[in-house]
This record gives structure tokens, sequence and C-alpha cells, in this order.
């Protein structure tokens, strides 16, 4: 048994020796378009600080092999393809792990009753307390740019994007342009 035990301990100690520690993620090319720390101040590109570290790490598998709509922009593919499964891993918790701040920008007051009530119908069930919680495991949308909400709900619409449980078309299907509009009302208040 001490022999065993002499045996166990010496591949658990070569183990730990010999393999390489994970090292803090090197941020710059994420932080380019999604901000320091993940902050976005380009209105095309959420902010990442804050989001579950889950939906990091499926946006950057779904950029690696082409299954969305922004894969197509070099940064994104080279993120994606360029990335080990543990360098994902821990871009995705440094990333999550960082405060959310809802982005400062204007929106319509009188829409945002309608907005909250076309939310509730269609968003709510997922994303709840306005997409706001991080728990959700799903994004945050409350406090994101506009002009990158809107550019996902058309994606969604059309069928280009689709996530982890398929097409948010049939959520989304029947929304005029007034009710993405509120919607998007809705969403950039809360600042």
């Amino acid at each position: 048994m001490k022999l065993f035990s002499k045996i166990f301990l010496t591949v658990l100690a070569s183990h730990f020796l010999l393999t390489p520690a994970l090292s803090a993620p090197d941020t710059q090319v994420c932080e380019q378009c999604h901000g320091k720390n993940g902050v976005s101040h380009n209105p095309d590109a959420p902010t990442l600080a804050g989001l579950p570290a889950i939906n990091i790490e499926d946006a950057l598998y779904a950029f690696a092999n082409g299954l969305r709509p922004e894969s197509q922009s070099p940064d994104n593919q080279d993120a994606g393809h360029k990335l080990s499964q543990d360098s994902a891993v821990l871009l995705a918790s440094y990333f999550a792990k960082q405060k959310f701040i809802p982005t400062q920008q204007t929106f319509n007051p009188s829409k945002v009753s309608l907005g909250k009530r076309i939310f509730d119908l269609k968003c709510e069930s997922c994303h709840t307390d306005a997409g706001s919680m991080a728990d959700d495991e799903t994004s945050l949308l409350a406090g994101q740019h506009t002009p990158y909400l809107r550019k996902q709900i058309n994606h969604f619409i059309s069928g280009a994007r689709k996530n982890s449980s398929g097409t948010r078309k049939d959520t989304l299907d029947g929304l005029k342009e007034k009710h993405i509009n509120a919607l998007l009302d809705y969403l950039a208040s809360h600042q």
C-alpha cells in the first residue's frame, strides 16, 4: 500500500509540475472592439464585461466555426480560430468577472412603456429583469448599445443568427419597426 501511495503521489506531483499553468488571458485583441475590460464604446460591438462566461465561450466557438453573421469580421475569425479551448475559457472567465457598465445613450422616453410591454411578452421568459441578470446565462440586453442590439434582432428575424436553442425568429416574428424601436428604447433606458 505504501508503494502505491508513493507512486500515486509521484504521478500526481509530476502532473502539476509538467502541466503548464494557465496564465492571465491576453485581452488586447478583444479590447480593440469591445473596450478596456470589455466595456464597449463601439456602438457595433457589445460590452462583454459581466456577460455569463458560457455566452462568451459560445460566441468564440460560433465565430471560429462561422456560425454567427459577425464571423465574417477578420478580427472575430482570427480570435475564434487562434484560441485554444483553455484560452477561450480564460477570456470568458476574465470578462465575466468584470463589471457591466450600461451604455449612456439617447432613447425616447415616450416609447419606454410600450417597449417594456413588448419585452415582457417576447423576451422576459429568458432575459429576466430587463435582460440585466447574468445568472440567466443569456446575453445581457439592458444597457447594451442600441445599434448592436438592432443588428442582432435583425439577424434573428432573418434567420441569419441562431443560438443554442435554435433561432429567435419565432419569438421576434411579427414585430413591426415601431415595436423594435420601442423595445430598443426600453433597453436603452437602463443606464
